[in-house]
């Protein structure tokens, strides 16, 4: 079955078309360069940890423990950790 180009068709082919280019030409001037995570293995990092419930413990226990370099911080809106683990 053929498709007929009638002039909406072409009119909605060609706009998709510039839309298409102008938003890759966007993209391409103002994107991030990407991370490159292997080269940050060995470097020190932050890492914030919210809420000290049981998978919050856990998690900055894991992180803390396994890779000496991060410094971990642990946010609690109480004084003690609890209400949320059941």
């Amino acid at each position: 079955m053929p498709i007929k180009l009638t002039k909406s068709l072409l009119k909605s082919t060609v706009l998709g078309y510039v839309t298409f280019r102008a938003y890759h030409q966007y993209y391409d001037l103002y994107a991030p360069e990407p991370v490159d995570f292997k080269s940050s293995k060995d470097k020190p990092k932050t890492i914030v940890v919210v809420g000290s419930g049981m998978v919050g413990l856990t998690t900055a226990y894991y992180l803390g423990a396994n890779h000496p370099l991060n410094k971990v911080i642990l946010l609690e809106r109480n004084a003690v950790p609890y209400q949320g683990t059941s």
